[in-house]
């Protein structure tokens, strides 16, 4: 058995990673750690990272493992019948399940890929004849081999096998039998003793302990799970992990993963049956049918693509791009039920134009979705944007706290415009929303988050804050989200979750009571009617990258205004940094802004990094071409600033020199460079792309690669560079018997020889060496000084003509030394290779030898 490791994940309530963002009290909403990690990271995500964050997220859901009768009839299908299969038909299935061996005939080693096909074959099998009568709809399909990248992250991993729905034909051209779109995930390991919970043992803390193979296969299939999650808005999602000769069964959803005992399949293969009919037959198969369903009329594509070009145009969406082949903007759109606020209980059809526009990447959590999307056979009707969440159930819903933000008005400036929203019904029941099972599963004694499906609309339409046209723009966007912000906390409402997801362009300003931007997702927002007011105040609460300093060095504040007015701070600067050329100036070096990110938004938050930026950093920061933005920043940061001066030197400072963060004041201050002539040309001042920097590891993998490149064409330029002497040096040596011929005919022909050229000194200078990448400059200059205080023999070339001249006598009192040959080539060719050792070519004609041993005597 593997040695057993200390860490004792996934226990129930485990953690142990360095991405975690928990406290006792929280409400933040990017508490889900796989969603941190993706969306504020600037550096490439890590594969391993990725993988390894999934699975310590997951384990604070995990419930069980519970019994098999349990896990089938309550927690996975409750009230479903499967009626008997014929015993010929279990027999059958049997004998297909016990040729899934991984045994290596001739060899005493296992291999999980002879599982495969054999189980594939089974389960299919199982699919068109457990039930009479039609075969169930799904399939299931090999993939082990397959490794889609990716859309975001570019990963490249898929279970070994996946269930698909049986289709009689494409869904108008997407890649509809990718993996993750599926119904479920299927993991397969050679040997029992990769199932996570095999021989589990028990800390004395009550934590399950893993070994390194079961960890990493718990990470393996929670990774699969948040791919499958991302891919398609689910209500809940099946799993399977076959482990040698036993099976165990998985069931998530966005507050819990249920876990199942094992079951010996091919000895017992009727749980694996019921399984396999209840996956098929029973609440869509856990996927949200209000949401997943394809366009049917060429009258709805039509509208989709006539909705998405204007949408381009302008520029809430990008150009669209397949993220795989077979992906097609006709089957990356859906149909969208929402609910009539005329008439509850009636229902309206609105068309998603395209794939969401933001979704949550962790399972854990609201899981939010957002559409854009268009009312069908109403193409009069704007825009407007869907939202689609898992609500905690404990929370007021977004509708009534913008109730609360209106206060009776039809809208307020600077605050998205709300049309409707409601609770979506359970695909079984119809009467009762749909929920998590954090509610029953609560009830056996576990502190599970309870949540229920919810979807909003909104009538505002707005373009992500990394999409300005111009940095002007974007400053009036957060300049008038500010004040919507102050008309909330006017109304009583305080937002407490400022990111830079949460405020918008806005696209009609006029439709805004002439809002240039507007804050949206008030889901955390505290009221002041709330019952439990001082408690929800309490709370840490927000999207941990922005939040303010204080929130976290202070364990006893309460969340407050000006906390709010720190987080837009923090949003213009990730925004700007991350998309506008921009430096910071450290001890006279200019330093690209990027690099300072991986400190202020990747890392845990740190007062130190942030304070640090605030009186070091930002005073230094300069936005290329772009002085009012540039100051603005600074001005700002001294504000922000102004709530943390040391003890000792606010002692010294007028009161009116601390606390500065006011709506007034941060309003004004924006105001005032605003209003600057010196603001770049629209032309040139569109948000950069920005692309994330590559790990460390991957940097230093590149300069080396680089390095050995050049190191590799030097070396072939020198190569040819030897040739080529060497073809020069044969060609003069063929020349001076020529020209010996000749002067046998000529008196004095010995003397007219006597010149340099006739001495036959010749300089062939090599081609230089191919020039370094930049970045790899530094690593070769550094070489070079090293070999050198190392005594290398390695000598740098003559600088000058003198040098030069004294290594071609170097050469010739060498070719003295050497014997006469018996003929000048052969004599040349010795010669050659002794000079150009010294990096000298060096001709030695047959009168030049004579001499020279007549001189020697």
């Amino acid at each position: 058995m593997p040695a057993r490791v200390a860490r004792s994940a996934p226990p129930r309530n485990g953690n142990g990673n360095g991405l975690e963002y928990s406290r006792s009290r929280s409400h933040l909403s990017n508490n889900d750690r796989v969603d941190l990690y993706h969306q504020f990271s600037s550096k490439k995500p890590k594969q391993t990272v990725h993988r390894q964050v999934a699975g310590a997220e997951a384990a604070k859901l995990v419930h069980g493992p519970v019994d098999i009768d349990s896990f089938l009839e309550i927690d996975c299908f409750p009230g479903m019948k499967v009626c008997g299969v014929k015993n010929e038909r279990v027999v059958n299935i049997t004998d297909l399940l016990r040729q899934v061996d991984p045994t290596i005939i001739g060899a005493n080693k296992r291999s999980e890929r002879l599982m495969y096909s054999p189980l594939a074959k089974a389960l299919n099998e199982i699919a068109k004849k457990a039930v009479t009568g039609r075969p169930l709809p799904v399939k299931f399909d090999v993939c082990g081999d397959l490794r889609p990248a990716e859309e975001i992250g570019g990963f490249r991993t898929t279970p070994d096998l996946s269930i698909q729905p049986r289709r009689k034909s494409k869904n108008h051209g997407s890649s509809s039998d990718y993996w993750a779109r599926g119904l479920g995930i299927i993991e397969v390991k050679a040997t029992e003793q990769e199932d996570p919970w095999y021989q589990r043992v028990s800390t004395s803390a009550g934590e399950h302990e893993f070994t390194e193979v079961q960890l990493k296969t718990w990470n393996q299939i929670q990774e699969y799970a948040v791919m499958a999650y991302r891919a398609v808005s689910r209500c809940f999602l099946l799993g399977m992990g076959f482990f040698g000769d036993v099976v165990r069964f998985f069931r998530w959803d966005r507050s819990s993963i249920i876990v199942s005992d094992p079951v010996h399949y091919k000895v017992d293969p009727a749980p694996l049956i019921t399984f396999v009919v209840g996956l098929a037959k029973f609440a869509n198969s856990g996927i949200d049918r209000t949401a997943h369903t394809s366009l049917g009329t060429k009258a709805e594509l039509a509208l989709v693509h006539s909705c998405y070009d204007e949408a381009v145009h302008l520029g809430i969406l990008s150009e669209y791009t397949p993220h795989r082949d077979g992906d097609t903007l006709d089957g990356e759109s859906t149909r969208i039920v929402v609910e009539s606020p005329q008439k509850p209980g009636l229902y309206e059809t609105f068309l998603a134009i395209g794939r969401p526009m933001f979704y949550s990447r962790s399972v854990r959590g609201r899981g939010t979705r957002v559409w854009l999307a268009k009312r069908a056979r109403r193409c009069e009707d704007g825009f407007v944007v869907i939202k689609d969440t898992w609500r905690n159930e404990s929370r007021w819903t977004e509708g009534e706290i913008y109730g609360s933000i209106y206060k009776g008005a039809e809208s307020v400036f600077g605050v998205a415009r709300f049309y409707h929203d409601f609770d979506v019904p359970d695909p079984v029941s119809k009467e009762m929303p749909c929920c998590t099972a954090a509610a029953r599963l609560n009830e056996e004694g576990t502190d599970l988050t309870e949540r229920i499906h919810h979807r909003c609309v909104l009538l505002s339409v707005g373009i992500p804050l990394d999409r300005f046209k111009s940095t002007k723009q974007l400053l009036h966007a957060i300049r008038d989200a500010v004040e919507g912000h102050r008309n909330m906390c006017s109304n009583g409402v305080l937002h407490r979750d400022i990111s830079p997801h949460n405020i918008m362009i806005s696209v009609y300003p006029e439709r805004e009571m002439g809002a240039r931007g507007f804050l949206i997702d008030p889901e955390l927002a505290v009221v002041d009617t709330m019952p439990d007011l001082a408690t929800e105040l309490h709370y840490l609460t927000g999207t941990p990258p922005f939040m303010a300093i204080d929130r976290w060095v202070d364990d006893e504040a309460d969340h407050e205004e000006w906390h709010d007015l720190e987080s837009f701070f923090w949003v213009l600067v990730f925004v700007v940094i991350r998309h506008t050329p921009c430096y910071i100036t450290q001890k006279r070096v200019d330093k690209p802004a990027v690099e300072f990110l991986p400190s202020l938004y990747d890392t845990y938050p740190s007062d130190r990094n942030k304070k640090t930026f605030l009186t070091d950093d930002a005073p230094n920061l300069t936005v290329v071409n772009n002085p009012p933005l540039t100051a603005c920043i600074k001005k700002l940061a001294s504000i922000v600033y102004s709530h943390y001066y040391p003890a000792q030197v606010k002692q010294d400072l007028l009161p009116g020199k601390l606390n500065q963060l006011t709506h007034a004041k941060v309003i004004a201050t924006l105001d005032e460079f605003l209003k600057s002539a010196e603001w770049p040309s629209e032309v040139d001042d569109a948000a950069v792309p920005f692309e994330q920097l590559e790990r460390h590891s991957v940097q230093q993998k590149q300069e080396v690669a680089a390095a050995l490149n050049a190191a590799r064409l030097k070396a072939e330029s020198g190569r040819s560079s030897r040739i080529s002497r060497t073809s020069k040096s044969a060609q003069v040596a063929k020349q001076g018997q020529q020209d010996r011929r000749t002067n046998q005919l000529k008196p004095n022909a010995r003397n007219a020889s006597a010149g340099p050229a006739a001495r036959g000194i010749k300089h062939i200078s090599a081609a230089p060496p191919p020039k370094a990448p930049q970045h790899v400059a530094w690593h070769l200059a550094t070489a070079h000084r090293t070999r050198k205080r190392k005594g290398s023999s390695v000598e740098k070339e003559p600088a000058d003509e003198e040098s030069a001249l004294k290594r071609s006598r170097h050469t010739a009192a060498v070719a003295t030394r050497t014997p006469v040959a018996k003929n000048t080539r052969s004599a040349a060719r010795r010669n050659h290779a002794v000079s150009s050792y010294q990096g000298t070519t060096r001709i030695v004609t047959r009168s030049q030898t004579r001499r020279a041993q007549q001189r020697s005597g």
